[in-house]
């Protein structure tokens, strides 16, 4: 009995000194996870502007684009084509030429014409005059009755100005005609209205015209970015205002645009107006088609107390940061106002003076030992 008595007490004993050893242990790591240093980084409140924006998209296009079409009608064999797709041209510079044989001919029986109902009506105009002046004779005779009325009539019919209206207006088409024809000549070699890049071309040297365009040459010297916006938006973006966008696949730097219209009328479907924003590029940087983020200043605040959106968290609708004060994590409620989602607008509960977690603190509680890696100790 002695002996299960003993060894009893000796397991007893020995559950004991297990436990003790449990809990020594437990103590001592929560006393290591108490004294866990974390790393963070730090900043101080800002004096500044803050502004919120939304982004719209769209894609970059030309705001002057011309179709060429030759003005001969018919089809018509090209001769030469002295540009290529991409080629840069000015305003005047010959695109291509056409067979204009046939049009030299047509002008040269036209100008035959013209020449000869120019003699035509000088014949006739010599002939009036002289008609006018036996009318004024063969009057006094026939008052005198020396000539009968039918001969006085047909004097007078060879003076009236019936016939030379006539043949004046003969002469003045045939004027038309053949001065038309010297532009159907002209036509045949055709130049670049504007100056820009062939972006098309449909054409090839002996080839024929037809009643599709050969050319379309494109200016991108100035582009525009069409947007549609919500009656909310419509009384917050005016025509001439500076707008910022950026071109993604040419890099993530901001740049300036400039509302070229608003549509004060929306459209019947979607309710939403209509506006373009116009991009200068006379360095070429940017092509049509490409896709462009445009940012919309909507409010702003100017001389505002920010930090950086990441350091403010929220618990329970309520804001605080975590501060950096002898090494330790200080967590402060704090009242906030406009977030960007950048920086963010902080009423109170926070100084200029005040070292600021932005980065780490999810990581922390109020208390917390932690060590400044970066930003201004």
């Amino acid at each position: 009995m002695k002996k299960i008595l003993v060894l009893m007490l000796a397991i007893i004993l020995l559950i004991s000194a297990f436990t003790g050893c449990s809990k020594k242990d437990e103590t001592a790591e929560a006393q290591a996870e108490q004294e866990k240093v974390v790393a963070v980084e730090i900043d101080t409140p800002k004096e500044g502007n803050i502004s919120q924006s939304i982004i719209l998209s769209g894609k970059l296009q030309p705001v002057n684009e011309v179709t060429v079409i030759p003005e001969i009608v018919g089809l018509t064999e090209i001769n030469e084509v002295r540009v290529k797709l991409g080629d840069m041209v000015n305003a005047g510079d010959i695109l291509f030429s056409l067979d204009n044989e046939n049009t030299q001919d047509q002008v040269e029986n036209l100008r035959l014409a013209y020449e000869a109902a120019q003699k035509n009506y000088e014949k006739a105009k010599e002939s009036f005059e002289n008609a006018k002046l036996n009318l004024a004779r063969n009057e006094q005779l026939y008052k005198e009755g020396a000539i009968s009325q039918q001969q006085y009539e047909q004097v007078q019919l060879a003076a009236s100005n019936i016939q030379m209206d006539a043949l004046e207006a003969q002469l003045e088409q045939s004027r038309f005609t053949y001065l038309n024809s010297l532009k159907q000549l002209d036509n045949a070699v055709v130049t670049a209205p504007i100056r820009g890049i062939v972006s098309s071309i449909n054409i090839q040297e002996k080839g024929m015209t037809t009643a599709q365009p050969s050319l379309v040459i494109t200016d991108i010297s100035t582009l525009e970015v069409e947007v549609f916006v919500t009656e909310g938006m419509v009384h917050k973006i005016n025509t001439g205002q500076e707008i910022e966008m950026e071109i993604p696949s040419v890099g993530n730097e901001r740049i300036k645009g400039i509302v070229q219209v608003i549509n004060p009328v929306p459209d019947q479907v979607t309710q939403l107006y209509k506006g373009k924003i116009g991009l200068e590029n006379s360095q070429q940087l940017y092509r049509p088609g490409m896709f462009a983020k445009i940012h919309i200043n909507m409010d702003a605040k100017n001389s505002v107390l920010t930090i950086s959106s990441l350091a403010v968290m929220d618990e329970d609708n309520t804001f605080f940061v975590f501060t950096v004060q002898d090494d330790r994590a200080v967590k402060k409620e704090v009242k906030v106002g406009m977030d960007n989602g950048e920086i963010i607008e902080v009423v109170a509960g926070m100084t200029k003076e005040d070292k600021v977690i932005v980065k780490g603190q999810d990581f922390i509680k109020d208390g917390s030992k932690v060590k400044v890696v970066r930003g201004e100790k």
